[in-house]
């Protein structure tokens, strides 16, 4: 008999067969699923610009991500200057908007940092850097 399988994360399967004659064996099987983060994080945002969708900068992902457990921005210098935690994604009013300590910041690159909870509950870290406008 054929048995067929598709798993969506990692998972072992132990199978047991035995022989019409009483014997038994047994063998155990990993399928490894490999697993895009699903975030699509912008290169530049405007926090001032005529366009809503993107006076925030914040997590955008699939479905394959069930929580963003940290998003951090840092300056150059590695100043930490935006933190949000555990939280689902696609959320803009989640985001950073250009400021800190309710001061607008100044236009440049900034670095983000976000550890993410997957499906199957593997975790991943994303950085890369955005590029604020005025």
């Amino acid at each position: 008999e054929k048995i067929t399988v598709r798993p969506t994360f990692t998972t072992s399967y132990n199978l047991s067969i035995s022989s019409s004659g009483g014997c038994i064996t047994s063998d155990q099987i990993t399928v490894f699923v490999l697993q895009s983060s699903g975030i699509y994080m912008p290169n530049i945002f405007a926090p001032d610009g005529l366009e809503p969708q993107n006076r925030r900068f914040f997590v955008q992902a699939s479905n394959t991500v069930e929580e963003v457990i940290t998003f951090q921005i840092f300056d150059r210098w590695g100043e930490k200057l935006f933190e949000q935690n555990n939280f689902m994604p696609n959320d803009p009013l989640l985001g950073w908007d250009g400021t800190h300590q309710g001061q607008p910041l100044n236009a440049g690159v900034y670095v983000y940092y976000i550890k993410e909870r997957l499906r199957g509950d593997r975790e991943e870290v994303i950085k890369g850097d955005v590029t604020l406008i005025r």
